[in-house]
């Protein structure tokens, strides 16, 4: 395999994780609430819809970009694999990264992430099992 099959991957990966963290580091302050507020269920779940669709539509644009078969499943691994990485980084470096979160914003926001993550992993997964199935018909 050669690492052309992967660049887009990982440029898009790098480009995601990018603009989730500058979205976050300019509304995360305003949006995110502290896990014991009664509030943050409700934030939880308009979080995590706004990201399936945002996914969703990456997803869509990646495979206009790559339209190789499991496309949107490479870009939902590598991306996730990179992204991970650098939230690692981003969360070592939180007081760089995210100045204006409390500490109860920072961990509301470890938990978007991470059930986030779960859904970068699966809707690209769905995305192309369908599209097997599509072509198998």
């Amino acid at each position: 395999m050669s690492w052309k099959k992967y660049a887009p991957a990982v440029l898009a990966g790098f480009l995601v994780w990018g603009i989730v963290t500058a979205l976050f580091r300019w509304i995360g302050p305003a949006v995110l609430t502290e896990l014991a507020d009664p509030r943050f269920p409700l934030v939880f779940a308009a979080l995590e819809a706004a990201a399936a669709v945002s996914i969703t539509a990456a997803v869509l644009l990646f495979r206009k970009w790559d339209s190789s078969p499991r496309s949107a499943l490479r870009f939902g691994v590598i991306g996730s694999t990179i992204g991970l990485l650098l939230d690692t980084l981003s969360l070592w470096q939180h007081d760089w990264f995210f100045p204006r979160f409390t500490q109860g914003q920072l961990l509301s926001f470890t938990v978007w992430m991470t059930f986030a993550y779960g859904l970068f992993l699966l809707i690209p997964a769905a995305q192309d099992t369908l599209e097997l199935a599509r072509q198998k018909r």
